[in-house]
């Protein structure tokens, strides 16, 4: 009895809502809920380790057996503009 997509897909929003007050590097990350246990992570981070975090928190979520990562890594002048 695995949890739904829809399921595992709120519970990521709300761990990942809950997550941007301490992790603002996440901002950017949008999840795409698709079939049979796939997500798509999209998006901008502001650094590569900032991008495979975002992929490890998702992929512990029960339910989710693949994930896509098209998370692109903003460039040191996009991120030192703020």
């Amino acid at each position: 009895n695995t949890p739904s997509m829809a399921s595992a897909k709120a519970s990521l929003d709300v761990r990942f809502s809950l997550l941007l007050d301490r992790r603002p590097e996440f901002r950017g990350v949008k999840i795409v809920a698709g079939k049979g246990g796939e997500l798509t992570l999209s998006g901008r981070v502001p650094d590569a380790t900032a991008r495979r975090m975002a992929v490890a928190l998702v992929r512990m979520e029960p339910g989710v057996r693949k994930v896509t990562n098209q998370l692109s890594v903003a460039t040191a002048e996009e991120s030192g503009s703020e």
